[in-house]
């Protein structure tokens, strides 16, 4: 019973007290007539079969501001024709209510929910009920529910043309080339005069009579590695009196750092993809298209005390990577310089409707309005 119901019920059975001991017959007959609608209403609703409700929510993914909606199908035994509705959250206090249409026996009613797709992320949806009642709101039954679930709504991705991908892809003729190092054991050699004594190959060296050192390079290199500048002061409002950066600047570079992993899979190329914050720096090593777009759902700008870009040209060396990509508003003097340490990297920094704050040493800046500007 609702709370409408109780009211109804107490204020009906207190007047018709009140007008019998008053001698106001009309006063008792208005109440007994609020005690006989909550009566009828309990009639009404009361009873009959359940319902099972099916919402498959558990792997559910839509692209930010493209229209979707769940399907949610409701089956239901009973021969009894019902006032039915679907809601989402409590029954009580529901987020919203749909209106169930009248379905044959055993027949699936499959009801189209709207999503919300304009915030990027993870979103709670459900539980969803099904409530059965009243005309006059008096009684409620819950008859089916479905388990809560969640919406992953991706950030879009446009087209790269092919100008730009060349740019970004400048540094793989050396994607299978050695670099010297002290990675892994290459070859033999004779030994030269410099080389580290430490070096020496001693049992080698018996064995041919001559002084032999190992030779040792560090692992082949391919890929890009793309990074997004988590720096929510890079992304500055414009307006007199703006926040420090507008939340749609950040979509921007999200979405561009999206179209490039698209592009660079697309050719076939391994892709890492990373971040400055410090809690994740790193977001995806797997050269799957779906896992990158799936973690840029979720990444959220920080603060500049939670970001690191300092230690980029560390991040670089760890990914094994040839290249590296920069995705940024206004690159804080901080990021400025980690990427000019990472020279040997053919760092490209890409700027997105961003202040231009001049060209970066030994880096290619590219200025960019948007995604839909990579086309």
């Amino acid at each position: 019973m609702t709370l409408r119901g109780i009211c109804l019920l107490l204020w009906g059975g207190g007047l018709a007290v009140v007008g019998w001991l008053l001698g106001w017959p009309e006063l008792s007959v208005l109440g007994a007539s609020a005690v006989a609608l909550v009566i009828l209403a309990m009639l009404c609703a009361t009873g009959g079969s359940r319902v099972q409700v099916e919402a498959d929510v558990t792997d559910f993914r839509v692209v930010r501001g493209e229209p979707a909606a769940l399907r949610i199908g409701l089956r239901s035994q009973g021969r009894r024709r019902r006032l039915t509705r679907l809601v989402e959250g409590p029954a009580a206090s529901p987020k919203r209510s749909l209106a169930v249409p009248r379905a044959r026996r055993d027949d699936v009613n499959v009801i189209q929910v709207p999503v919300d797709t304009s915030r990027r992320g993870f979103h709670a949806v459900g539980p969803f009920a099904v409530v059965r009642g009243d005309p006059w709101s008096v009684v409620r039954q819950q008859v089916g529910e479905s388990p809560e679930g969640s919406v992953l709504v991706r950030p879009r991705t446009f087209p790269v043309r092919t100008g730009f991908a060349s740019v970004h892809r400048q540094g793989d003729s050396e994607a299978m080339t050695r670099r010297s190092g002290d990675d892994h054991f290459f070859a033999l050699r004779d030994y030269v005069l410099g080389d580290e004594p430490r070096n020496v190959h001693w049992r080698s060296s018996a064995r041919s009579g001559r002084l032999v050192v190992k030779q040792k390079v560090a692992a082949a290199v391919d890929g890009t590695l793309l990074v997004l500048d988590a720096d929510g002061t890079a992304y500055p409002s414009t307006e007199q009196f703006g926040e420090g950066f507008l939340e749609e600047r950040f979509e921007e570079a999200v979405e561009v750092i999206a179209s490039l992993c698209r592009a660079r899979v697309a050719d076939g190329q391994r892709v890492r993809l990373a971040t400055t914050a410090r809690i994740q720096p790193q977001l995806g090593v797997e050269p799957s298209l779906a896992a990158l777009i799936d973690a840029l759902a979720v990444v959220q700008p920080a603060q500049p005390l939670d970001c690191d870009p300092i230690s980029l040209a560390a991040l670089a060396r760890r990914s094994h990577c040839s290249q590296i990509v920069v995705v940024t508003g206004a690159p804080s003097a901080e990021l400025v310089g980690a990427v000019r340490r990472c020279g040997s990297f053919s760092p490209v920094v890409v700027r997105v409707a961003g202040v231009p704050t001049g060209a970066i040493p030994g880096a290619t800046v590219l200025d960019v309005r948007d995604a839909k500007a990579l086309a």
